[in-house]
């Protein structure tokens, strides 16, 4: 079996590139973890659906992964690398086989993956595809976030107070309305296409709001 050595791994349900990484994320030093080359046609796959593989790849995995700790080593039960010579992914997967987390790697250290994986023969990995990866397009982490914490301002106002809706919605869109399915369709519409004049109204309106609490 190929092991790669000390690398760094940020396990999300979502999965993120390197640069959008959050210092308050779990992210955790390995000492080694497993490693297969994987055909560019599978890699795609494994990075675009949730997968399950079977117990057979699960036992020649089980605990072979070893992370740093503060004062030792913790062995991960279901963890490996998959690599194409074109990009490396880490996945984490739960007892059944089902992927529970993925990680890209940082720049420097996939480099080195990929020089391992151009060394080794094509592991053919054998998996089910469950379903569909959750897209997040082109926004940032940041932006994900933003509109999250909108969308939950939204719906306090629907629940709390329906006039103070009524009138941002009126700042934002030039128009009243008193539809409120269509007030919180308008607002959905404007976040889900990033429209930023829109946003930045609502963001200072509710900046206002808190700090006259």
């Amino acid at each position: 079996m190929n092991y790669i050595y000390d690398i760094l791994i940020n396990f999300q349900p979502i999965l993120y590139d390197f640069y959008e990484w959050n210092l308050n994320d779990n992210i955790e030093h390995i000492r080694k973890v497993p490693m297969f080359h994987v055909t560019d046609k599978s890699l795609s796959e494994i990075r675009n659906y949730k997968i399950q593989v079977d117990q057979e790849f699960l036992l020649k995995i089980y605990k072979k992964t070893e992370k740093f700790t503060k004062h030792d080593l913790e062995l991960l039960p279901y963890v490996c690398i998959f690599s194409s010579e074109k990009e490396a992914l880490a996945l984490q997967f739960d007892k059944k086989g089902v992927v529970l987390k993925k990680s890209k790697l940082l720049i420097d250290e996939e480099s080195e993956v990929l020089d391992v994986a151009k060394r080794v023969s094509i592991f053919s990995i054998t998996y089910k595809k469950l379903n569909k990866e959750l897209c997040i397009t082109n926004k940032t982490r940041r932006e994900i976030a933003m509109e999250r914490r909108l969308r939950k301002e939204l719906k306090r106002l629907k629940d709390r107070d329906v006039e103070k809706l009524k009138y941002l919605y009126y700042e934002c869109f030039n128009q009243k309305e008193e539809d409120m399915k269509k007030i919180m369709l308008h607002f959905e519409m404007a976040l889900e296409r990033s429209k930023s004049e829109i946003i930045e109204r609502m963001q200072s309106f509710f900046k206002l709001i808190q700090s006259q609490k």
